[in-house]
């Protein structure tokens, strides 16, 4: 799509069907994707094993790219309900210093789980303080059959 089109002026019909060419134009672009990332995979392990093998940490083609190997540590969490006690401990330790115990949020992400927010207001007809809850309406479009 190179030029805007106004489909509010479409039919019901129109749209329907033009939202399933489109979906199934993007599906064939999504394996073509997919399969683009597996071969750059596989040619990012071919470049890791040359710069492993000659010691070094980067290369450079002249006038097409700098290749360069960086780590990145992919964190997880292997028992929750004992990192939560150490949460709560080390807040105590930094508490007792003298020190600000909210500190130890730092070791979580800011983001609020919505199945508990949606309990919450089951029970409250509110979300907790502070909380935005913003509904958002979204479709579904299934292949007639």
């Amino acid at each position: 799509m190179t030029e805007p089109f106004d489909w509010s002026t479409c039919s019901p019909d129109t749209l329907a069907a033009s939202y399933m060419q489109f979906r199934q134009a993007k599906s064939g672009f999504d394996a073509k994707s997919a399969e683009c990332k597996q071969v750059m995979n596989e040619i990012e392990q071919a470049m890791l094993k040359h710069m492993q093998a000659s010691g070094t940490s980067s290369f450079k083609v002249d006038g097409v790219a700098t290749v360069t190997r960086t780590v990145r540590n992919n964190v997880s969490c292997a028992d929750w309900s004992m990192f939560f006690s150490w949460l709560l401990d080390r807040a105590k330790t930094i508490a007792d210093a003298g020190g600000d115990p909210t500190q130890i949020f730092s070791f979580l992400q800011k983001r609020v789980s919505s199945t508990e927010v949606e309990a919450f207001m089951q029970e409250s007809d509110t979300p907790p303080p502070f909380i935005n809850v913003l509904p958002e309406y979204s479709l579904s479009v299934r292949t007639a059959k």
